[in-house]
């Protein structure tokens, strides 16, 4: 996936944001200590991330498996979802 944003670390979740269709989506990933959550290079855990990252998420999608991988590639813009008007 690209392109994702965090807009909420939860306790065992993170939601993010996506652009599809020109629209702002928002969607929910679980995450465990079997996700991979990686800075360069660095090892992270959930309470290390934050609102703004930017990341590269592998998860299996329409299931309730946590996510697989979790990357950050740098800080983005968390934006109103919806959209269009």
């Amino acid at each position: 996936m690209a392109g994702a944003v965090i807009s909420t670390v939860g306790q065992r979740t993170i939601t993010f944001q996506y652009e599809r269709k020109e629209k702002v989506r928002e969607e929910v990933v679980g995450i465990d200590d079997k996700t991979d959550i990686d800075k360069e290079g660095a090892k992270l855990k959930l309470k290390d991330l934050q609102e703004g990252d930017k990341v590269q998420i592998k998860y299996e999608p329409d299931a309730y498996n946590p996510a697989i991988s979790v990357k950050v590639v740098g800080k983005g813009e968390v934006k109103k979802v919806g959209g269009g008007d």
